[in-house]
């Protein structure tokens, strides 16, 4: 999302209040609702790629971030083309979260349900708070807040995988 940076600081002011969004209704749902995941249901018949989860699966947080994505750039005045290759980007990528055992399709389902809704949500109110924001310094300080945890992520998060670390 960092492209939007410069060009389009309404859009990553969009993506970031969308995901704050998403992220509440996700953490929340996920303990509260607490469904197994495939492996937990169906045992030795699931090939698990990655690290094996056995509970909270329900709502994908994987898809709902695609699916803010997918929305942002649907509704945010992009080339339709665009906004065409997210939204099947985001679809294809969320469904490899079943292939792969993690989620069940209703979990995926979920997840896509929330994070379209974030999105066009975000949308609205980064639209809105935009103007108030720049005025303010209050997009400048959500500029800073997305570089530094862009930083953060990309140098001091484990994600479990040793061949990503080289990357």
């Amino acid at each position: 999302c960092l492209p939007f940076w410069r060009r389009r600081p309404d859009l990553l002011w969009s993506i970031l209040v969308s995901a704050l969004i998403s992220t509440a209704v996700v953490n929340s749902l996920k303990p509260l609702l607490a469904v197994s995941r495939p492996v937990l249901a169906l045992g030795d018949s699931v090939h698990v790629i990655g690290t094996v989860y056995k509970k909270y699966a329900f709502p994908s947080g994987h898809s709902a971030t695609l699916f803010i994505i997918a929305a942002i750039l649907w509704r945010g005045g992009l080339r339709r083309r665009w906004a065409i290759a997210a939204l099947v980007t985001a679809t294809v990528a969320s469904l490899s979260r079943c292939v792969v055992g993690a989620h069940w399709p209703t979990d995926v389902l979920g997840g896509a349900a929330i994070g379209w809704l974030s999105g066009m949500l975000g949308l609205e109110v980064g639209t809105r708070s935009l103007s108030l924001g720049a005025r303010s310094g209050l997009l400048r300080l959500g500029q800073a807040g997305v570089a530094g945890c862009a930083v953060v992520l990309l140098v001091g998060y484990d994600a479990g995988y040793p061949q990503a670390s080289l990357f």
